[in-house]
C-alpha cells in the first residue's frame, strides 16, 4: 500500500534557500540522517529524509552465553515541497513522520508552520472524479460525532456493495456528524483499485498508480478546498 499526506506550509524562506539547506546536510555513510535531493525548482523540491537506526539484540546461546547483534536499518521518508498550497506533500502514510518534520523545523530555525487540511472526503473525491476512467464509487465511509440526542453521540461505519452515499443521508438525517474517513472503487489508467481518503488529508492507494494518484490527489484536494 501507498500513500501520501499533504499540509498546509508558512515557508520562512524561498523553495530554492530551502533546498540549499537540505543539500549542506546530505546523509552519507557517517551520518546518522541526513537528506537526498532530488529536484530544486523556484516552485517546488522533491527530496528524501534518511536515517540510521541501529538496534541492539542480546541473543542466549543453549549454554548460557550471550551474544550481541546490532542491527543496522534507514527509513526513508521521500517529500516534496512547493510554494502554493497544500505545500508540504509527505509521501508515506503508514510510518510516524515526525522525525521528519522536526529536521525541517529544526531546518527552519522553528519558523516553519505547519496545519492539516479539514477536507470533506466526499468532496475531495468528488474533485478527483475528473482525473478518472468514471466516478468513483464509495463503498465504506466512516463518521463520528452524529448527534443521537441532547448529550449523546455516535460513531458508524457504513460498508456496502453499492455506493454508501444514499445510505449516509438515510442514516444522519440531516442530523450535525463528522465524516472521517471512505474507501472507494476507482477507474485510472484504464484499471480498477482501491483508494482511501481521511478527512485530515490523507490518501492510500496501490502502488501500481502513486505516480499518477499523487499529482491528481493534490490537485483534488485544493481544489476541494477553494
Amino acid at each position: 500500500m501507498n500513500g501520501a499526506r499533504w499540509a498546509a506550509a508558512e515557508l520562512p524562506v524561498s523553495i530554492r534557500t530551502l533546498g540549499a539547506r537540505l543539500k549542506s546536510l546530505p546523509f552519507t555513510t557517517a551520518s546518522l540522517d541526513g537528506f537526498s535531493v532530488d529536484r530544486v525548482r523556484d516552485d517546488f523540491l522533491d527530496a528524501t529524509y534518511i536515517e540510521k537506526i541501529t538496534t541492539q539484540d542480546v541473543i542466549t546461546d543453549p549454554f548460557g552465553g550471550e551474544e550481541l547483534i546490532e542491527r543496522i536499518s534507514y527509513k526513508r521518508s521521500p517529500f516534496s515541497l512547493y510554494s502554493d498550497f497544500p505545500n508540504l506533500e509527505i509521501k508515506s502514510v503508514d510510518r510516524s513522520n515526525r522525525d521528519l518534520i522536526n529536521k525541517l523545523l529544526e531546518i527552519c530555525n522553528f519558523k516553519l508552520s505547519l496545519a492539516a487540511p479539514d477536507i470533506n472526503p466526499i468532496k475531495w473525491i468528488e474533485c478527483l472524479n475528473h482525473s478518472l476512467d468514471e466516478p468513483a464509487i464509495i463503498e465504506s465511509l466512516q463518521i463520528s460525532d452524529l448527534d443521537v440526542m441532547p448529550g449523546v453521540t455516535a460513531k458508524a461505519l457504513l460498508r456496502g456493495t453499492k455506493d454508501v452515499r444514499v445510505a449516509l443521508d438515510h442514516l444522519t438525517q440531516k442530523k450535525r456528524y463528522s465524516l472521517d474517513r471512505i474507501q472507494a472503487k476507482i477507474s485510472i489508467d484504464s484499471r480498477r483499485t482501491t483508494i482511501q481518503l481521511s478527512s485530515k488529508g490523507s490518501a492510500k492507494f496501490g502502488n501500481e498508480h502513486a505516480s499518477t494518484l499523487r499529482p491528481a490527489l493534490r490537485e483534488a484536494l485544493k481544489l476541494a478546498l477553494q
